[in-house]
């Protein structure tokens, strides 16, 4: 008898519906490490430099860039995910395509968001390696995340290969 489901259930696809929960997660402890470090930077005193950490340029820099990478990527996955909702509701399935421009969204928003983390703990006074520090916490947290299957760092070579052309089966992330 042939079977009348071709898409079976996998381990991927029961872990799919938590994405954008996983998103959040990493969002919110991206968010929360740049709000520490800012709070933060505002009144440490460089050891070697006059002025604030707020006044080093690297940090100014990296604080300019890495939100607004985080930002741009949470607005590309959220309306991605948008569409996704928008073709559930019509009664069809999402496109293959869309699916892998989400996955590989979320993986750069994950991403996002761990670099923002490693930059507030690296530029983040020297309490920072004590474990009440908030972006010690963060720190720990975004890569204890990060273990999720979900965001395997092979799931982006399969991306890849993909969008290379190398495998054209089914896209079952």
């Amino acid at each position: 008898m042939a079977d009348s489901n071709p898409r079976k259930p996998s381990a991927q696809g029961l872990i799919q519906p938590g994405q954008p929960g996983l998103a959040a997660f990493a969002s919110g402890i991206g968010l929360r490490a740049l709000a520490e470090l800012i709070a933060a930077a505002l009144k440490t005193k460089r050891l070697l430099a006059e002025g604030t950490q707020a006044d080093d340029y690297t940090v100014q820099f990296g604080v300019g860039e890495l939100e607004g990478r985080l930002r741009a990527a949470r607005t590309h996955y959220l309306g991605l995910v948008a569409d996704q909702d928008q073709a559930i509701a019509a009664g069809r399935a999402p496109e293959p395509a869309g699916v892998l421009d989400a996955q590989q969204a979320f993986q750069n928003f994950a991403r996002g968001a761990r670099d923002m983390t490693i930059f507030a703990f690296n530029h983040a006074g020297t309490t920072v390696v004590f474990a009440t520090n908030p972006v010690q916490r963060c720190l720990r947290d975004i890569f204890t995340g990060l273990k999720h299957g979900i965001l395997a760092p092979a799931i982006l070579g399969r991306i890849g290969k993909v969008r290379l052309g190398l495998d054209y089966g089914e896209i079952g992330f």
